[in-house]
C-alpha cells in the first residue's frame, strides 16, 4: 500500500499524463489555485506564526470555570505564491500554553525542505524537535495539509477518495447558562449539527435537559467536566439521563 505522499504524487503525475488537472482528476468543483505546471518546481517553504485571541459570541462556561475568550496560536506555510493555514488550540487540561507553542514552533525550519509533497518526512522531522507539544505539531500538520490540498485545487476528503455524506457527526457544545440562553444557544445550532453536546457539573443540571429538550429532539451527550463530586449524585444523574434518552 502507498503511503500518503507517494498516493499524492502518483496521482498528480497521472493527472499530469493524462492532460487533466488534479481537478478535473478529482472532479471538484474547487479552482485550481496551483499550476500543474509547477508540481515539479523546487521553492522554499516559509513558515509564520502569531498568537491570537478568539472572542467567544456566548461566554462559555463549565463545570469548574467560565470564559469569554480563548487563546489561538495561528500557523502560515507559504510555498510558491500560496499559504496554508493552521492553529494551535490549547485546552487548558492538556498543560500547553501560547508561550510554549510559539517556543515549539520557533524551533521548526522547514525551509530544508523543497517539497510540500514531502509530507511524512516533514511531519517526521517536526514530531521529533520534542516528545509532546501536540498542539504546536498539530497546527503544522493541518497548516501543510491545506497547503497540499491546494498545490492540488482539490478539498482532502476528494484526495483521500472519500464520501463526506459518511464523515462522522461533529457536535456543538451549549455551555452552562440560563434558561433564556440555553434557548437562544439551541435556536442558533440546531438546524446546523446532528448531535448536541451539553456542559453540565452544577446545581442545573436537570433544568439544562429540559430546555434543550423544550427547543430540539436531536441527541445530546453530556460533558460533567468533573462536576459531579458525590458517587451517589452521578449515579442519579446517570440515570435520570438515560430516562431521557440522553447518552
Amino acid at each position: 500500500m502507498q503511503n500518503r505522499r507517494d498516493f499524492l504524487k502518483t496521482a498528480a503525475f497521472a493527472a499530469i499524463g493524462s492532460g487533466l488537472s488534479i481537478q478535473q482528476a478529482l472532479a471538484t468543483d474547487a479552482i485550481p489555485l496551483f499550476s500543474i505546471n509547477k508540481l515539479g518546481a523546487k521553492g522554499k517553504m516559509k513558515m509564520t506564526f502569531f498568537p491570537y485571541e478568539l472572542k467567544l459570541k456566548h461566554v462559555f462556561t463549565v463545570a469548574t470555570y467560565s470564559r469569554t475568550t480563548t487563546p489561538d496560536v495561528q500557523v502560515e506555510i507559504e510555498y510558491e505564491g500560496l499559504t496554508g493555514y493552521g492553529e494551535a488550540s490549547m485546552p487548558p487540561y492538556l498543560g500547553q500554553t501560547v508561550d510554549s507553542v510559539l517556543t515549539f514552533l520557533k524551533k521548526v525550519d522547514l525551509t530544508q525542505f523543497d517539497d510540500p509533497f514531502q509530507l511524512e518526512d516533514i511531519l517526521s522531522y517536526v514530531d521529533s524537535l520534542s516528545p509532546g507539544d501536540s498542539a504546536a505539531k498539530a497546527a503544522v500538520d493541518i497548516a501543510l495539509h491545506d497547503l497540499v490540498g491546494k498545490m492540488l485545487g482539490a478539498p482532502w476528503y476528494k484526495i483521500w477518495g472519500l464520501n463526506k455524506d459518511k464523515a462522522p457527526s461533529t457536535t456543538f457544545t451549549i455551555g452552562i447558562d440560563t434558561p433564556d440562553v440555553v434557548r437562544a444557544k439551541t435556536k442558533e445550532c440546531a438546524g446546523q449539527f446532528n448531535i448536541l453536546k451539553v456542559k453540565l457539573g452544577r446545581d442545573n443540571d436537570k433544568e439544562m435537559i429540559e430546555t434543550i429538550r423544550s427547543v430540539t429532539d436531536l441527541p445530546i451527550a453530556v460533558d460533567a467536566n468533573q462536576g459531579w463530586k458525590d458517587r451517589q449524585y452521578a449515579l442519579d444523574m446517570i440515570h435520570w439521563l438515560k430516562e431521557q434518552g440522553i447518552v
